[in-house]
């Protein structure tokens, strides 16, 4: 049996959404890609050679099928080729075999090699001995073992370690084969988002390609009778050239998608990650946030540093001013250790009149060292209320600032000193108080979500871009819980947290016998008042 006739585009079928069979045409932004990619397309040559391509897309534009109709041609027209997909889950796995199985069972039959199946989801066409196989992210050593030459990784964002998935591709590739990553936007962090960046930078093999909704003329409707430009609508038109059709099919996703329509019709690429995956705070707050931060100043000479003078995790922005008030809100880690990543301390200094953070201590330090360090920050800063988290580690790092530091305890009505939190029980209706901040499921999501409101409603300033940027990617995760995105580090949070928490609860100094929950509520009734 000889080798069959090269395969181009023209004979390929594909499934449209009304289930009808049709031949694959390529649409208008697939056409713009091809251009940059093959300017040959046209005349059925796909001489594709050692790409590395990198695509951020809104949904439905087509790369995915473009892509395997590009490796499809290849694989047949190129003996000995193997080409592999990888996707993210098991449905998408199957979907995509199925395109496959499309193209080769609708090929005219002279065109048509006689194949051979290794597998339920492996083609292979001993006639040119070349494969074609489609795979799912969860199987981590997929690809390892053999060259490959052509690798397809779909919905990357998505997909079950797929850095580890990634990089054992790559190496099974060789220079001249071709890798395409490709995926709507999922959030920060991940290995998608973090290779976007790198490819951005330079300091990524891969070269990015990214389209907006807009690009496919596709996505745009009849202007309804009466249609009026919203204000926003109208600074999207003007950005980016839109007529009223496209901005009437824009409003018809929104009211569908709501605010995912973002993520997955995003006008940029900034959008795209910002917009997606499920964030604790609002992204677009805080990246305006970011441009306000005040610069850091040089921190004076005084014997009052003496810790503090020897380490570099200090960064001033404002330096303490006599007869004001401060307070000192500290996340505790388990202190040095052998592990290569464990957590940060953080602590912030804030203006307990303004709500402006006026420094911020960040580093690495064993517990009692830490405490030592915020004992000292305490007096320099007028004897200020050192809130410190005291869960696990944190009764160490209180023991410290109390004994080895000499702080003083807070004296009830007095924003001073350290905090002493005061517990109810309801049942045996005793009180009592107990040093440091106490992190509980309760207490945890109290004070985060008090901090989301704040910063929605501009309440406190945070001069910290490190912090910012660790809230950025703060994000909601399954089973009720939270934290860094992609396991990024989340302690700086925690530490704006508390603080947001203990300026909030400046109200107890007038009402020593007033309960957190309760001070909270007086002072942002009294706010919303105002």
């Amino acid at each position: 049996m000889g080798i069959p006739k090269r395969v181009t585009f023209d004979d390929l079928k594909i499934r449209t959404k009304d289930k009808r069979i049709i031949p694959f045409v390529p649409n208008a932004v697939q056409i713009r890609y091809l251009d940059d990619l093959c300017p040959e397309w046209r005349q059925g040559i796909y001489n594709l050679s050692g790409l590395r391509e990198l695509i951020l897309k809104a949904r439905q534009q087509g790369f995915s099928t473009l892509i395997q109709a590009i490796f499809f041609c290849l694989t047949l027209n190129e003996p000995n080729t193997q080409t592999v997909v990888i996707a993210h889950d098991l449905e998408s796995t199957e979907r995509i075999f199925q395109m496959i199985q499309l193209f080769y069972d609708n090929l005219p039959d002279h065109k048509k090699p006689f194949a051979k199946y290794a597998s339920k989801r492996m083609y292979h066409w001993p006639s040119v001995n070349s494969y074609y196989s489609v795979g799912t992210a969860g199987a981590k050593s997929y690809g390892r073992g053999g060259t490959i030459n052509n690798v397809h990784f779909s919905e990357v964002a998505f997909a079950e370690c797929a850095d580890k998935v990634a990089s054992a591709l790559l190496q099974a590739v060789p220079m001249d084969g071709n890798v395409f990553e490709e995926s709507t936007a999922n959030g920060l962090g991940n290995y998608f988002h973090e290779e976007w960046e790198s490819s951005g930078n330079g300091d990524s093999v891969f070269r990015r390609h990214f389209t907006a909704w807009f690009e496919n003329p596709e996505y745009r409707v009849d202007v309804p009778y009466g249609f009026k430009r919203t204000p926003e609508e109208q600074v999207r038109a003007d950005r980016y050239v839109l007529d009223d059709g496209q901005l009437a099919w824009y409003r018809i996703k929104a009211k569908e998608l709501k605010e995912e329509v973002k993520q997955e019709y995003p006008e940029n690429a900034e959008e795209a990650f910002l917009a997606s995956g499920h964030p604790y705070f609002d992204r677009k707050n805080l990246v305006a946030q970011i441009e306000r931060c005040s610069p850091t100043i040089d921190i004076p000479k005084t014997d009052r540093l003496k810790k503090i003078s020897l380490t570099q995790g200090l960064n001033l922005y404002m330096a303490p001013i006599e007869g004001k008030t401060y307070v000192i809100s500290a996340d505790t880690a388990e202190g040095l250790t052998d592990k290569g990543d464990h957590d940060y301390d953080s602590a912030s200094v804030w203006d307990a009149e303004t709500w402006e953070q006026v420094a911020h201590l960040h580093g690495r330090w064993d517990t009692h060292e830490f405490g030592l360090l915020l004992a000292e920050l305490g007096f320099w800063f007028n004897k200020a209320l050192l809130v410190i988290e005291r869960n696990n580690h944190g009764h160490a790092v209180i023991n410290a600032a109390m004994h080895s530091g000499n702080y003083p305890p807070m004296s009830p009505g007095e924003c001073s000193g350290l905090y002493y939190h005061e517990d109810y029980d309801a049942h045996t209706q005793v009180k009592s108080r107990k040093p440091g901040w106490p992190t509980t499921p309760k207490t945890k999501y109290f004070a985060l979500d008090g901090l989301a409101s704040s910063l929605l409603n501009n309440d406190i300033k945070i001069n910290s871009p490190e912090m910012i940027a660790e809230m950025v990617r703060y994000v909601k995760l399954p089973g009720n819980k939270s934290g860094g995105e992609s396991g990024a580090h989340d302690d700086r949070v925690i530490d704006a947290a508390i603080g947001d928490v203990a300026l909030k609860l400046g109200l107890w100094k007038k009402s020593p016998h007033t309960s957190a929950i309760e001070s909270m509520k007086a002072l942002l009734a009294a706010r919303n008042n105002k």
